[in-house]
């Protein structure tokens, strides 16, 4: 009992996204993994922080933090071959991290043979069919996730997710309306306040976009469109571009 509740401790404050927190879930998991040494949960969830640390801007060395993240997902893969979770943030780190689609596809398919209920496996997943532009397959599956978890603690989070779904299929208000959700709980969220630009210039709310373009940058100063557009997985499938072009467009610098 006492380590399981650690565990969700530790996600808990992983999920906050406030900086102080996000260190001490490390802490936590840190504890988590030498209580529990041959078990592959605590690994997934090490791979999954390494991520978040990249996406929010907290990462003194991104490069280091992917091998990282890769190094806890083999490490789970060899202790449990068969865990939903650790395939399923596989699939994650492949298609956020190293833009290997085709990798992350079949590392899904792994997930939900294993267990096709899993609200986080079909997050994930709708991440993958966002970056390769495929709009009703995203939303399809960032729906089917909240079928399955309507309740999730980390609603916010996959709000998040599920909002560029609704961007690539299209659906500029409804994308505004889950960042926005996901903004409430959590207002530091980079990659929400992100969304929440690219779906009101889109939706022909310019003068929104502008307001929320300068709350970004007084988050995150040194943001630029080349920056963004550099290292996004997406680039290259014209989902970067387009988002880009949005970004740079309600005011977010070129370089």
């Amino acid at each position: 009992v006492a380590t399981h509740r650690l565990l969700m401790s530790a996600i808990s404050l992983m999920y906050s996204v406030a900086e102080r927190q996000f260190g001490e879930a490390h802490a936590r998991l840190e504890e988590l993994a030498r209580r529990a040494p041959t078990h592959s949960v605590p690994q997934a969830w090490f791979a999954q922080w390494h991520l978040l640390r990249i996406y929010q801007g907290w990462s003194e060395d991104p490069k280091a933090d992917r091998l990282r993240a890769e190094d806890h997902i083999s490490t789970g893969l060899d202790l449990t071959p068969s865990c939903t979770l650790t395939l399923a943030m596989d699939g994650n780190v492949k298609t956020v991290l190293n833009a290997d689609f085709s990798a992350a596809a079949e590392s899904f398919s792994a997930a939900r043979a294993a267990n096709n209920s899993s609200a986080l496996t079909s997050s994930f997943h709708s991440v993958l069919h966002t970056f390769m532009g495929a709009g009703a397959a995203a939303i399809a599956q960032a729906e089917r996730s909240m079928v399955l978890s309507p309740c999730d603690p980390r609603r916010h989070f996959f709000d998040t997710l599920h909002s560029a779904a609704y961007l690539v299929g299209g659906d500029y208000q409804r994308a505004v309306e889950l960042a926005d959700a996901s903004l409430r709980v959590s207002p530091r969220h980079v990659s929400a306040q992100r969304s929440r630009i690219v779906g009101l210039t889109l939706g022909g709310r310019l003068e929104e976009a502008q307001v929320a373009a300068r709350d970004l940058l007084r988050l995150t100063p040194d943001i630029t469109v080349s920056g963004y557009l550099e290292n996004h997985p997406a680039r290259g499938t014209g989902v970067a571009e387009t988002w880009a072009d949005a970004l740079g467009r309600a005011g977010i610098p070129a370089q």
